[in-house]
């Protein structure tokens, strides 16, 4: 049986680190114009990881979350290698290297908080519920909006 790895990151993270991903690519975007139809939808991981869930079964399904991953890498990356019945490794520094977004983050308008914060809310509560996934995102106003 084929098992199926996924991972992911606060929602806010997510379309942030979007953001600065496609300004670096020249993009001209704002974070307001971030709350396009296909941007927003790459952010609902209940909606994306469910079809894996139904296609291959939960338990072939592996779901790491990054805020996991930054405490405990290496004893995340060992729960992984076990899933995808691997041989652990031990990876003695863990560095960056793909850092998109700068310490100072843009922060979204009060408009685009109040659309996206109800679609987040519900996201954590199906993963919480369906997926028996336990969800501790930031989802606090002062952190996102201007």
């Amino acid at each position: 049986m084929l098992n199926s790895f996924i991972y992911f990151e606060i929602l806010f993270e997510r379309l942030t680190s979007t953001y600065y991903h496609l300004k670096r690519n020249g993009t001209p975007i704002t974070m307001d114009g971030m709350l396009n139809d296909w941007i927003i939808n790459t952010t609902l991981y209940y909606d994306r990881i469910e079809p894996f869930i139904k296609k291959f079964g939960r338990k072939n399904v592996y779901i790491l979350q990054m805020e996991d991953l930054t405490k405990s890498p290496q004893e995340m990356l060992n729960k992984t290698f076990f899933f995808l019945n691997l041989d652990s490794i031990s990876i003695p520094d863990f560095k960056i290297h793909n850092k998109t977004s700068p310490i100072i983050k843009e922060k979204f308008s009060q408009e685009s908080f109040l659309k996206l914060k109800p679609l987040f809310e519900e996201q954590k509560i199906l993963l919480e519920e369906n997926l028996g996934l336990q969800v501790n995102w930031n989802l606090e106003y002062d952190r996102w909006v201007n």
